[in-house]
């Protein structure tokens, strides 16, 4: 998966926001929405980031997090982040919003005290017009779009870091699929060090002593810096690998690396590389400046597959998911496969998850084994004496180390090198990796000599001069006689300067198709092509097959063309869900009967049958569909129309359906008797109590600003909440309502550390009794606390960690006629703790009760009259 991810400049982001900062009220009528190489929320001006749902992870303790990474084991790959684990579907914990044709679900991440975030989707499967976006609150660093492009056999994505404590997932797409995207987060990592963090939150930096490839010393090694490229696995760790060439020259995306820095068949599909990450200024070699703040690469790429490894040589071998972008400006390094030591050595390396350095040993290496000095020991290593300009780091493990004629010859497995020091470094030898195992999982000379030529030298590469070629757009939609136009893009690669010829085949009958200019010679990027006399074809849908043709190369393209005779001249006949369906789930799936000469189909829900109030809408290629959540217990009504580039027919006839009750919802025919309601926008004065009591009254609220919030320790405590005495209706059924949202320290075997429940009391307090699970109508418990401190300990409790804003819904009905309180208690054991705790608001006590009849006018009898 591959893409330049756009880091926007600040003065452009001051621009945008100001324009959208009017806040000019939409409806679907006025925008549509489109993908874009920008979030919407730039692009469209959606709801302000603050009424989005917000996911907080717990606090990270940078301190602590630096001081376990430095005493990870000596050949462990440097730890530059926190991982925290959850399983989150993107489309269900988040904000979602309609804007025209598209609809958006964004959800903000908070990480406290992070230096960075990096995410990780074990679940990724994106449709067509899909776009997802990872984005600061502040627009500065933007990472994305990802599309269906990055679909990827194995079905994950994991991400690049984006700077700071807090991130922006932002997933959209024609409202038609939005529903079919497979997105699951399942790791949130939190940066300590590393990438571009300002080095006053630092304590930790790449030496002094390191020379930065930029300057004079790098200048003969220009084309094998470009090979170099640091990456992250598992969101967390962090090594240097580089681009090696093979015998067919074909530019695969081969990737050697240590086999040290823990890639495996498991994990390879998290490996992020960082390309050309390096300073723009040659900073002097043991002075301060050589500390200057940079930002992190927006050229990456995400996902590999490993190919070959070998444990006593060190080595592994990646093919990264996609080709290298050519803009990435990326060289293949020959290699040496060659016994024997070298007269001098160079290593291109990422010290400390840094930027890009190269290090010089002017003397002869030795051949050992791997952290010995004894020659020639086990033989698969090369020894490099000592440094004498720069040195390596932690993150420079799987460096190349090349040999005067630029050719690598090992990979970095470990050393004690550093700035003031002249100890040395081991690689592990392309030589021993060479025929490894005796396999091709592991060895290197089936994936670097694919032709068998026997060679155990190349030479690196640049690349053949050669072009690339896509369609913009991709698919046009054409109503006869109108022709449709579509751009032509050439990038032109290492110098190509042959002409491109263009032309179409698998055109439909009598169809043209024309290019301006044609043909096309560098540096001319494109050519329009336009398809014309489109009355000559049916109606119907066509692949055109676009050829970009020079004297050496071929390429092609393919074009999706759409060609319409007229408007549809009918509606869709609806089906599902039936015309006054009832107990409709609140995501119905709709469906449609075909309607000729229709490319596409406008769905419409509203809440009223004149449609003057839209609820949701969404366009589609399909005759069905799954909606965004409607409001539950109500009326809705529906329609479709079809379309296609002539126009759009007349709307279908209007179906209704009710959606089912909630629980808690009084259903259509009742009404809603409140017996008890607290917003606490005023603090109440709840009785709390209980050891490390810490329930508060504050700006913490759901409904509106304030709330209670009790902290989840790092002590043992049992801390509680009381309500006022409620007396419950005889005869009616009630529930207790409320909202809260948690972060409590669970247990990732199952169940909590610490953890909080519900109890009630029918005597006025004096004994109480836990709601049980059965009472729960939503949102039961997440397993019983564990953890022999707390005083709670095997109880079943509430322990999200964390759990975003939630509404819980408690059966009453054992208690009917009685007088009950409620005590909302929280407890924690001896150890780790969340300061975000347990959060309430909107507490409620409702029934339902049949709707009163209207009184009429009062009767009056009048006397007979009788007639002679």
């Amino acid at each position: 998966m591959v893409r330049s991810r756009w880091l926007f400049a600040l003065l452009a982001i001051t621009v945008l926001l100001s324009v959208i900062g009017a806040k000019v009220p939409f409806t679907a009528a006025q925008n549509q929405a489109s993908t874009s190489d920008r979030p919407l929320a730039l692009a469209q001006g959606l709801k302000d980031l603050a009424t989005v749902a917000q996911i907080a992870v717990p606090e990270l303790d940078v301190a602590k997090e630096r001081s376990d990474a430095v005493n990870r084991p000596s050949d462990a790959p440097l730890r530059f982040a926190k991982d925290y684990q959850t399983s989150l579907d993107i489309k269900q914990v988040s904000t979602i919003e309609v804007v025209g044709n598209r609809t958006v679900a964004r959800l903000r991440i908070s990480a406290p005290k992070a230096l960075s975030i990096n995410l990780g989707y074990t679940r990724y499967t994106m449709p067509k017009s899909g776009q997802l976006f990872m984005y600061s609150p502040d627009y500065r660093s933007i990472i994305g779009p990802y599309g269906a492009a990055d679909n990827e056999d194995h079905g994950q994505l994991w991400t690049p870091i984006v700077a700071g404590d807090e991130m922006i997932i932002e997933y959209s797409a024609d409202s038609g699929e939005f529903a079919t995207a497979d997105l699951t987060l399942s790791a949130i990592n939190r940066g300590f060090s590393g990438f571009g963090v300002p080095r006053d939150l630092l304590v930790d930096k790449s030496g002094s002593c390191n020379v930065d490839v930029v300057c004079p010393e790098g200048d003969d090694w220009r084309e094998d810096i470009n090979a170099v490229a640091a990456y992250t696995r598992n969101g967390l760790d962090m090594c240097t690998g580089s681009l090696v060439n093979n015998t067919a020259q074909d530019q695969k995306p081969y990737f050697l690396t240590a086999a040290h820095c823990g890639v495996t068949a498991a994990n390879s599909a998290t490996v992020v590389t960082y390309w050309n990450y390096e300073s723009t200024l040659c900073r002097t070699v043991g002075s301060t400046e050589n500390g200057t703040p940079l930002p992190k690469p927006n050229t990456t790429m995400t996902g590999a597959t490993l190919i070959a490894n070998y444990a006593p040589s060190d080595f592994a071998l990646l093919e990264l998911d996609d080709a290298v972008p050519s803009e990435y400006a990326p060289y293949w390094s020959g290699w040496n496969a060659q016994s024997g030591d070298f007269a001098s050595v160079v290593a291109i390396h990422h010290p400390g998850v840094e930027e890009k350095r190269i290090s010089f040993e002017n003397q002869a290496t030795q051949t050992t084994g791997y952290n010995s000095n004894t020659v020639p020991g086990d033989g698969t290593h090369i020894r490099v004496i000592d440094w004498d300009l720069g040195t390596t780091e932690g993150g420079s493990s799987g460096s190349p180390l090349y040999d005067p004629q630029h050719r690598v010859v090992g990979q970095l497995h470990g050393g004690g090198a550093a700035c003031g020091n002249d100890l040395s470094d081991w690689y592990g030898r392309v030589s021993v990796s060479w025929n490894g195992g005796g396999t091709p999982a592991t060895r290197l000379k089936d994936w670097l000599d694919p032709t068998n030529s026997g060679t155990l030298v190349l030479d690196g590469s640049a690349g053949s001069p050669a072009y690339t070629v896509n369609l913009s757009p991709a698919s046009l939609a054409v109503c006869a006689p109108a022709s449709g136009q579509s751009t032509v893009n050439l990038t032109w690669i290492s110098g190509f300067s042959e002409p491109v010829n263009l032309s179409a085949s698998n055109l439909p009958a009598g169809v043209t198709a024309t290019f301006t200019p044609n043909p096309v010679i560098s540096p001319t990027l494109s050519s329009q092509l336009t398809i014309g006399n489109v009355t000559a074809a049916a109606a119907g849908d066509y692949t055109v097959v676009v050829h970009a043709d020079s004297a050496s190369i071929t390429r092609t393209a393919d074009l999706d063309l759409s060609i319409s005779g007229g408007i549809p001249s009918a509606a869709p006949t609806l089906t599902a869900p039936a015309n006054n369906a009832t107990d409709v789930s609140d995501t119905p799936t709709f469906s449609w009967s075909n309607a000729t000469g229709a490319d596409s189909y406008v769905l419409e829900i509203a809440s009223d049958a004149n449609f003057s109030n839209l609820v949701y809408t969404a366009t589609t290629e399909l005759t069905s569909l799954t909606s965004a959540p409607l409001s539950t217990n109500t009326k809705h009504y529906w329609r479709v129309r079809a379309a296609n580039a002539c126009g759009v027919s007349a709307n279908s006839t209007v179906f209704s359906f009710t959606t089912e009750a909630a629980p808690g919802d009084c259903t259509i025919g009742t009404e809603t008797v409140v017996t008890f309601e607290e917003n606490f926008e005023t603090n109440p004065n709840w009785a709390s109590g209980g050891t490390g009591n810490t329930w508060a009254h504050g700006a913490f609220g759901y409904g509106g600003t304030s709330g209670m919030k009790a902290i989840d320790p790092t002590t043992a405590s049992d801390q509680w909440l009381t309500t006022p005495a409620i007396t419950l209706t005889e005869g009616l059924t009630h529930t207790l309502q409320f909202w809260n949202a948690q972060t409590i320290e669970d247990r990732t075997a199952g169940g909590c550390y610490d953890g909080a429940l519900i109890e009630v009391s029918t005597d006025g307090g004096s004994a109480w009794d836990q709601i049980p699970n059965a009472s729960l109508l939503t949102d039961p418990y997440n397993g019983a606390i564990t953890a022999s401190s707390n005083p709670l300990n095997g109880r079943d409790a509430w322990c999200g960690d964390p759990q975003d804003w939630l509404k819980s819904v408690v059966d009453l009905s054992a208690y009917n006629g009685e007088t009950v309180m409620f005590r909302f208690r929280l407890a924690s054991d001896s150890s780790v703790g969340r300061d975000d705790g347990w959060k309430i608001d909107n507490v409620s006590v409702k029934a339902c009760t049949e709707e009163s009849e209207p009184e009429g006018p009062e009767l009056v009898y009048l006397p007979a009259v009788t007639k002679n």
